[in-house]
C-alpha cells in the first residue's frame, strides 16, 4: 500500500520539476501562430503545454484570458463558432482589457466573433466560492466555460407568446367586424340603445386587437434578437 503512494508522490514531484512558469507565454505564442498557419495539431499541443506550465504557478489574468482564447482558436479551426464565441466571452470575463494581436485581428471571422463576445454583456452573480482563473471568488460570470450553469434561452417561450398574441389579435379583429355589422343593423332598425352598445364593443375590440398585435409583433422581434 505504501509503495504505490510513494510512487505517486515521486511522479507528481517529477511533473512539477519538469514544468516551468516561464514556459507558459512561449506556449501561448506558439498556439496563436499555429492558428494563423491552420495547424490544429500544433495548436492543441501548444495549449496542452501551456496548461502544464500552470501546474507550477497560477496564471495571471492576461495569461488566463489567452488560454481561454486559445480554446476559442481550436473551436474556430473546427468551424464551431458558437463554442468559439463562448470561449471568447470567458476570455473577456478573465481580462476585459486584453487586446487581440494584429495577426489574429486580420482573421475577419475571428475578429467578428471577438467583437460579438465583447458586445454581449457579462452578468456577474453571487454564488458559492469557486476557483475562477486561479482565484477563489464568490462572483461567477455567466459563461459556462468558467463554471456557470448553461444559460437557458428564452427565445422559444417568447416567440410562442408572440404568436399567441397574434392569434388573439386576429380573433378580436374578426369579432370587431361582427359587432360593427350588428351596429349597422341596429342603426337601420332604429334600435339606438343596442347600437350604442355595439358601438362600444366594436371600439373596445378594435383597440384590443391593435394592442395585442403590437405587443405580439414586439415579442416576436425580441425572440429573433435573443
Amino acid at each position: 500500500m505504501l509503495a504505490p503512494m510513494l510512487a505517486l508522490l515521486l511522479l507528481s514531484q517529477s511533473a512539477r520539476a519538469e514544468c516551468s512558469p516561464a514556459d507558459l507565454d512561449p506556449a501561448l505564442d506558439r498556439a496563436e501562430t499555429a492558428y494563423i498557419e491552420a495547424d490544429r495539431g500544433t495548436l492543441v499541443q501548444a495549449l496542452k503545454a501551456a496548461r502544464a506550465a500552470t501546474a507550477c504557478a497560477s496564471p495571471s489574468s492576461v495569461q488566463a484570458a489567452r488560454l481561454l482564447r486559445g480554446d476559442a482558436l481550436v473551436a474556430a479551426l473546427d468551424n464551431d463558432w458558437p463554442t468559439a464565441e463562448e470561449d471568447l466571452r470567458a476570455s473577456v470575463a478573465a481580462m476585459p482589457l486584453l487586446e487581440m494581436p494584429p495577426m489574429l485581428v486580420r482573421d475577419q471571422r475571428l475578429h467578428l466573433a471577438w467583437q460579438r463576445a465583447q458586445e454581449t454583456p457579462i452578468q456577474w452573480s453571487l454564488a458559492s466560492p469557486a476557483l475562477v482563473n486561479g482565484t477563489m471568488t464568490p462572483l461567477r460570470p455567466d459563461t459556462i466555460v468558467l463554471g456557470a450553469k448553461r444559460r437557458k434561452s428564452a427565445k422559444g417561450p417568447v416567440r410562442m407568446v408572440g404568436l399567441g398574441l397574434g392569434i388573439v389579435a386576429a380573433g378580436m379583429y374578426g369579432a370587431a367586424w361582427g359587432t360593427r355589422f350588428q351596429y349597422d343593423q341596429a342603426v337601420e332598425d332604429g334600435r339606438n340603445a343596442e347600437a350604442r352598445t355595439h358601438h362600444r364593443n366594436t371600439n373596445a375590440l378594435s383597440i384590443g386587437s391593435t394592442a395585442a398585435a403590437g405587443v405580439g409583433l414586439g415579442m416576436l422581434g425580441v425572440s429573433f434578437a435573443l
